[in-house]
């Protein structure tokens, strides 16, 4: 009978490995794993081996487990299956997935084990050893008809991954193999259904969180240390492995935990999930937090996942990152005092400088020590910003230099700003630029008010600079054409203009500052003979 018992027939095939990330995941992803070779022995010929490259076709031969009578034999399968690369992932459940055919008799439970590898020299008496058992299935699987048989190896791939492992083996037997009953499980290739093959659904545990942020508010610029509000906003980018593309994507959320200086744990939030890159932002709530109170606050990420156990029932669980590290805040919601303004060359309240000419202000932080930088606002200027921001030196004022192009009363506003961002009440400054004497226009040929000359006839111009020693340039326009000439060591400067046209001709001079600064205009008329 032994010998009988030793001429069963195993047929041995490497197949494909499915790789499904977890159903939350919603990953659209899958790996197979390229399927290898496969070999029949039979218990009438215990020492052949018929080990052959296996090609996933739609006909290739049965594997056949279980006893038959007529004639008498008693038969075996193996499957070696490529073990997945999941080092470092959280495998859910793995399924080996085998289609029945269509069978005479096969009421007779069989049996799953783990066996030892096998290869081209496997035969009935060469059999892998028959490791672990691994489940066996119910009478009342479906026979005779066809159908797709799953088998939980969940705990078996989870320790083939962990060992290492190559490739798993999986044998079939039967659970009575003194009675009669045969299954024949299909080899060939089931299109949508992974069989046969091994199918692990696996989640990867996100990444760090990534961008820590804090600010007043979401989408605000983010600050370093402090924050005006007892509200502050938290955020990061939560990204997962998991993520492959396409119109599914993996779904994580943030974890964010706040504390007191010392670590005591005021409160946490958790982000609704969103798509893997996506830049997770919540507000403190209010009640938590003081003005001048120093705390600190982490974040990690979360994937939450979930798939059906062999019964059917659901099971769900959350895969963790690893917690950031703790980054630190100042709550500062108390405005700095209001600077002080100063300036010997613009008086307060007075006429004071000169148009055309530069002068300072000093602005002075007050009663704070906070301060980092002041915010001013002039009238609008042609060319120059009428608003701007200075920083404080190390004293905590800061210099802003004024240049007046006309006399109006000028009217400059001035805040503190502290480091956290809050601002002082505005301070008013007003003042008025004093004017410079204009030049003045002289002319022998061309007397003012009166006809001389003549088209074509040539005339000298002297300009003087009325006693406004700042003036180095002449600027002068005649009918539209703009021309310039310094200004001499004594003032003055003379041009000749040679008229082109009868009748009343005007002549505009501004005595222009060496940074081309306007100091005064003057308008000279004079008739031109016919």
């Amino acid at each position: 009978m032994k010998s009988l018992l030793a001429r069963v027939l195993a047929v041995v095939c490497l197949v494909g490995v499915f790789l499904i990330p977890a159903q939350a995941a919603q990953a659209d992803a899958s790996t197979r794993i390229t399927v290898d070779s496969w070999a029949s022995v039979s218990l009438r010929k215990p020492l052949e081996s018929t080990w052959v490259k296996y090609e996933p076709t739609y006909e290739s031969p049965d594997a056949l487990v279980g006893r038959t009578n007529g004639p008498f034999d008693v038969q075996r399968s193996f499957f070696q299956v490529k073990v997945p690369d999941l080092r470092g992932k959280n495998i859910l459940k793995s399924t080996f997935y085998l289609a029945t055919n269509l069978g005479p008799d096969c009421g007779t439970p069989i049996e799953l084990w783990r066996t030892s590898a096998i290869g081209p020299k496997t035969s009935w008496l060469r059999q892998p050893r028959w490791l672990e058992k691994v489940t066996t299935s119910s009478p009342a699987a479906p026979c005779p008809l066809d159908f797709l048989l799953p088998w939980d190896v969940t705990p078996q791939i989870k320790d083939a991954v962990a060992r290492g492992d190559e490739y798993i083996t999986l044998g079939f037997k039967s659970a009575d193999e003194r009675t009669a009953g045969l299954r024949r499980i299909k080899t060939a290739h089931i299109s949508g259904s992974g069989s046969p093959g091994i199918g692990t659904q696996y989640n990867t545990a996100p990444d760090p969180p990534s961008g820590l942020a804090q600010a007043g508010i979401c989408g605000a610029a983010p600050v370093d240390r402090y924050v005006r509000t007892t509200t502050p906003a938290l955020w990061a980018t939560i990204t997962d492995p998991d993520l492959r593309g396409g119109a599914d994507r993996d779904l994580v959320s943030a974890r964010f935990e706040w504390a007191d200086e010392s670590g005591v744990k005021i409160g946490e939030h958790v982000t609704r999930e969103n798509s893997s890159g996506y830049v997770h932002c919540m507000t403190v709530p209010g009640g938590g937090l003081a003005d001048g109170g120093t705390y600190k606050w982490r974040v990690r990420a979360e994937n939450p996942w979930s798939y059906d156990d062999p019964r059917g029932a659901p099971v769900t669980g959350t895969d963790v990152s690893d917690w950031s590290e703790w980054r630190t805040f100042t709550v500062d919601t108390t405005a700095p005092a209001p600077p002080t303004i100063t300036s010997s060359d613009f008086p307060a309240n007075q006429t004071g400088g000169r148009v055309g000419l530069p002068g300072t202000f000093t602005f002075t932080q007050g009663d704070s020590t906070d301060v980092v930088s002041y915010e001013y606002e002039l009238p609008p200027t042609p060319g120059r910003p009428s608003r701007g921001t200075l920083p404080v030196d190390d004293d905590g004022k800061a210099t802003l230099t004024y240049i007046p192009v006309n006399t109006f009363s000028v009217r400059l506003t001035v805040m503190s700003v502290d480091r956290a961002g809050n601002k002082s009440r505005p301070v008013l400054y007003t003042f008025r630029p004093g004017p410079n004497n204009p030049p003045t226009v002289s002319s022998t040929t061309y007397p003012p008010g009166a006809a001389g000359g003549g088209v074509g006839v040539p005339g000298e111009f002297t300009f003087s600079a009325n006693g406004v020693a700042e003036a180095a340039t002449f600027r002068y326009v005649v009918r539209g054409e703009t021309k310039e000439t310094p200004v001499g060591a004594d003032g003055t400067a003379t041009v000749t203009i040679t008229p082109a046209a009868t009748g009343v001709t005007t002549l505009t001079v501004y005595s222009v500052t060496a940074a081309g600064n306007t100091l005064a205009t003057t308008t000279y008329n004079f008739t031109v003979n016919g």
